[in-house]
């Protein structure tokens, strides 16, 4: 069954090719809700959330291992065009040392097809106030539908009453 989930889920992925934010510039707060400190004292994004969804960033293989079976319709428009950099979906000045790509449409395997890369926008507001700290996130899903309509069928002949067994 084709399934595609969108939302602001606060949580980035793991990966190079995403937008990054300097952790050391963030404030406590930020750190504590949406990053990890190593034992060396530095701090990197917490993407355990994102990545039980897509699979987490191989650097060998530049591509998700395991996961759960859905995938960021945003990396499938970076995988159709790998020079456009990915842009942050939460705008410029609301979070210091850098805004991170925190809302998602993830498509599971059956909605893929259906999913057209080359349509995926991170709409970036033309001025401030801005409406929202968050930007609008799109995309196309194109359905196949039948040209024609099927011959309506007879209805259910059932000779047994609802609730009674043989």
């Amino acid at each position: 069954m084709p399934v595609i989930v969108g939302g602001d889920l606060n949580s980035t992925a793991s990966g190079p090719h995403l937008p990054q934010r300097d952790w050391a510039a963030a404030g406590y707060r930020a750190r504590a809700q949406k990053a990890r400190q190593h034992p060396d004292g530095t701090w990197t994004a917490d993407t355990d959330a994102v990545d039980h969804l897509i699979g987490r960033w191989n650097p060998d293989t530049h591509r998700r291992d395991d996961g759960c079976g859905f995938h960021a319709v945003a990396e499938l428009a970076w995988a159709a065009n790998p020079h456009t950099a990915l842009l942050p979906t939460v705008n410029d000045g609301i979070n210091a040392g850098g805004s991170l790509l925190i809302d998602w449409l993830l498509a599971n395997t059956a909605m893929r097809t259906h999913v057209d890369p080359g349509s995926y926008r991170v709409h970036v507001p033309a001025q401030r106030p801005y409406p929202s700290d968050h930007r609008l996130v799109t995309a196309t899903l194109a359905f196949n539908t039948p040209t024609t309509t099927a011959e309506p069928r007879p209805p259910r002949q059932d000779s047994s009453p609802l609730g009674s067994s043989r």
